[in-house]
C-alpha cells in the first residue's frame, strides 16, 4: 500500500510542478478524492453494502474531470473521465443489482483509480514533449466559447 501510495503522490507532485493547468487542476482532484475517500470512506468493505460516501465522492470527482476534459486542450482528460466513469458505473449498478457481486465492485473501482495516475503522468509527458518541440501550448480549448457557452451578458 505504501509503494502505491507513494506512485500515486509521485504522480500528482510531477503534474503539478512540471504540467499545465489541466494537469494540475486534474492532480488536485485525484488529491482530493483520495483524501476525502480517507476521511469519509475508510473501514473494510464487507460485500453486498451501499457506501454513499464513497459515492459522492466519485460522482464529485467524475463532474471535476468531465469539466477539465471539455475545456482542456488535450485528449488524455477524456481518457481520465472514462476510467472514472467505470467507477460511478459500478456504484450505480452496485445500487440497483439484486444480485451483487463484491468482488466484482470492488475490482472495478480499484482498477480504475490504479490507472488514473499513470494516465495523468502521459498526459504530463506529452505535454513536456510538445513544449520542447513546438514551445509554449495552450492549455485551454476556445471551442465552448466559440458557441457561446457560457451566455454572455449583452
Amino acid at each position: 500500500m505504501v509503494i502505491i501510495t507513494s506512485l500515486f503522490v509521485a504522480a500528482c507532485l510531477y503534474a503539478g510542478i512540471c504540467g499545465g493547468a489541466p494537469e494540475r487542476l486534474t492532480a488536485v482532484a485525484l488529491v482530493a478524492a483520495a483524501l476525502a475517500t480517507f476521511i469519509f470512506g475508510s473501514g473494510a468493505y464487507t460485500g453486498g453494502q451501499i457506501r454513499w460516501a464513497i459515492f459522492a465522492i466519485d460522482a464529485t470527482l467524475l463532474l471535476a474531470l468531465v469539466l477539465i476534459a471539455l475545456r482542456a486542450n488535450r485528449i488524455w482528460p477524456l481518457w481520465m473521465s472514462a476510467l472514472q466513469l467505470i467507477t460511478v458505473a459500478a456504484h450505480v449498478l452496485n445500487m440497483i443489482s439484486s444480485n451483487r457481486n463484491p468482488w466484482a465492485y470492488v475490482a472495478s473501482i480499484t482498477v480504475t483509480s490504479f490507472l488514473m495516475p499513470p494516465v495523468l503522468v502521459y498526459g504530463t509527458y506529452s505535454l513536456q514533449r510538445r513544449r520542447r518541440v513546438q514551445g509554449p501550448q495552450t492549455s485551454w480549448s476556445s471551442f465552448l466559447r466559440r458557441q457561446g457557452f457560457p451566455k454572455r451578458k449583452q
